[in-house]
């Protein structure tokens, strides 16, 4: 995914052109540079090596795909955490949910990005992998401005798909660490995480590091077994550190990757 602000003459707009998301089943991750040059194009794309999972656009889906593409994403504007929660998770967190339809505003631009799949073990043995969502490119604004960043907020959603009974919908949502602002933590400790939203909304996860956002892993996957992942991104404008100048020139590209083993037995 890439995200940037352009200036505009009457406001500040954001355009998100969704770039790569990219799952290797090798321990070298590779980025799929032909497909992530595609401006808009939101892209999951697999090599399988060892264990054989796929990437499926439904629970249903007996199609094997390796890769899959999210399609165009428009201009974003700032947005809060309070709205996207007016949708509560099982919509949210479901194939079904059209956010072009749903989150976009009367001129067009996105309000949040959503994209659900699913990651399926069709091989014969038990499978392992290791998912991260990671900044493949940071562009730097030329301006003193706040950097895009420092207000980029991200609910990630990972849950094992059951056969029958009900299913969850638990979920993290993940932001940089303040560079200005702490508060003591429950342990009475120093921290710099940020809140999710505004005054009382919660504390996010922080990013796992300077370009990765997260990291996830699955120890043991079964044949047939399945896990479903939604992504929701949004630019949160109750950031504390989203006022004064907005950032000019600058660019974000977040890629996912996915890596598989053998699982080992227990």
């Amino acid at each position: 995914m890439e995200i940037k602000y352009v200036r505009q003459r009457t406001a500040k707009r954001i355009i998100a052109a969704v770039g790569t998301v990219t799952a290797c089943l090798a321990t070298v991750i590779a980025i799929v540079s032909i497909l992530a040059q595609r401006p808009g194009a939101f892209v999951v794309s697999l090599d399988n090596k060892g264990a054989k999972l796929s990437l499926c656009e439904s629970v249903n889906s007996d199609k094997q795909i390796t890769y899959m593409n999210a399609g165009e994403v428009s201009p974003f504007v700032e947005y809060e955490n309070d709205l996207i929660d007016q949708y509560t998770s099982d919509i949210l967190d479901a194939e079904t949910f059209d956010y072009k339809a749903n989150a976009s505003t009367a001129h067009g631009s996105t309000k949040f990005f959503q994209c659900c799949f699913y990651v399926k073990n069709v091989g014969n043995i038990n499978a392992g992998y290791n998912l991260s969502l990671n900044f493949t490119n940071v562009t730097r604004s030329v301006t003193d401005g706040y950097e895009l960043d420092s207000v980029l907020r991200v609910r990630f959603y990972e849950n094992k798909v059951v056969s029958d009974g009900e299913q969850t919908h638990n979920y993290k949502t993940y932001a940089k660490v303040s560079g200005r602002n702490w508060h003591i933590d429950e342990e009475g400790n120093k921290s710099f995480n940020e809140q999710i939203s505004k005054e009382g909304s919660g504390w996010a996860e922080p990013f796992a590091s300077q370009y990765v956002v997260l990291n996830s892993k699955i120890t043991n996957l079964a044949p047939e077994e399945m896990y479903r992942y939604t992504f929701i991104v949004w630019i949160e404008g109750n950031d504390p550190e989203c006022i004064g100048e907005a950032p000019l020139e600058s660019k974000l590209n977040l890629g996912v990757s996915i890596s598989s083993y053998e699982a080992k037995e227990e």
